[in-house]
């Protein structure tokens, strides 16, 4: 990440007692969650590999580059473990991605990778 790049704030859409939920870049996440203040975070981005089937889904400016994705999707676990409290929970919902004929990438294990060397 450039250090002139930036991003807007995820918008808070629930506001609960005991959880808030916030829709947006993560990458933003910063500006509107104090650093260690976050039990748990969850996070569903959009899946390196896979065209988004909506038109206003988040995705990345090559959806089909597997690697540049995970770079952009490694800005965003860094911003929720800055988030996290000791002992947080980082929580993402993601798969393995289907290839046909050729299998599968493993979409999981690369990202449990990446989180771990963080």
């Amino acid at each position: 990440m450039s250090v002139t790049e930036t991003f807007d704030p995820p918008v808070l859409r629930i506001d609960h007692e005991r959880a808030q939920i916030y829709e947006g870049d993560s990458r933003g996440l910063g500006l509107v969650i104090p650093r260690s203040s976050v039990s748990l975070a969850v996070t569903s981005p959009p899946y390196p590999g896979v065209p988004q089937p909506e038109p206003d889904y988040v995705t990345f400016p090559d959806p089909s580059d597997f690697v540049a994705s995970h770079a952009i999707l490694e800005q965003v676990w860094r911003v929720c473990y800055a988030a996290l409290e000791d002992l947080g929970r980082l929580c993402v919902n993601l798969y393995d991605i289907p290839t046909g004929a050729e299998g599968m990438i493993p979409n999981v294990a690369y990202t449990v990778d990446r989180c771990l060397r963080i």
